[in-house]
């Protein structure tokens, strides 16, 4: 017996429907930027520059790349994110992940919380 699923991963209506027109002319202009190779590691380089010199580029990343891929940094923004597309009917999965985090005790306290 087969079962058949509603679940379709090609319908981006559905998927990107909780976005205004803006947001999604943003998100096209990231998957742009990411799609090319050279670009993408330019830019990469450049953010690494910019935070070793204390350069004031956090607003630029969490305005764009963070915003668009990430939730929330802390629970409490994750889960006002997965009420947003859980109203359009999208779903979500939480990831924990602590890039950057310099004491190894701080992040497992941060997963425990999770």
């Amino acid at each position: 017996m087969e079962i058949q699923s509603n679940l379709h991963f090609d319908d981006t209506e559905v998927a990107f429907s909780y976005k205004t027109n803006q947001q999604l002319k943003k998100a096209n202009f990231i998957f742009s930027l990411v799609n090319h190779p050279f670009i993408s590691s330019i830019a990469t380089s450049l953010v690494k520059v910019g935070l070793t010199l204390h350069l004031p580029i956090k607003g630029l990343i969490k305005t764009t790349v963070f915003e668009h891929f990430c939730g929330g940094e802390t629970i409490d923004q994750s889960q006002k994110t997965i009420d947003t597309l859980n109203r359009f009917h999208v779903g979500t999965i939480l990831d924990f992940s602590a890039e950057g985090a310099k004491p190894r005790l701080a992040s497992t306290k941060r997963w425990r919380k999770f």
